[in-house]
């Protein structure tokens, strides 16, 4: 398995290759909750779906998108298939069908929060 990172101004992107296991998700863990830099706005794309959406796959997200949320933050999935959906569903995450929809909609979010438009 293989974590790609890109730090952008406002949002992390995690690129994730292979299958995901425990051992990723300290991996993981390890990216978003560095002291200096926490990260509560990310986008997570998804190499090789079919082979790494399982169990503990679903637990991760879950967690991270309570993570997440708890900071104000938030958590997309990108791509859109039937497998994709189910984890949404699932875990209550937000999934878009590319990185441009996720970067624009991850934008906005943080425009209301700026200006006090969040309910």
């Amino acid at each position: 398995m293989l974590i790609n990172t890109y730090q952008e101004e406002n949002y992390l992107h995690l690129s994730i290759e292979g299958k995901f296991d425990e051992n990723s998700w300290d991996e993981v863990t390890t990216l978003i909750s560095d002291e200096d830099n926490p990260q509560y706005w990310i986008i997570t794309e998804f190499e090789s779906p079919e082979e790494s959406l399982h169990a503990d796959m679903v637990n991760a997200i879950a967690e991270l998108n309570e993570y997440c949320k708890e900071n104000k933050g938030l958590l997309v999935l990108i791509g859109k298939n039937e497998k994709m959906d189910k984890i949404a569903d699932i875990t209550q995450t937000l999934t878009l069908p590319t990185l441009d929809e996720a970067i624009d909609y991850i934008f906005m979010e943080q425009l209301e929060q700026d200006l006090g438009l969040e309910e």
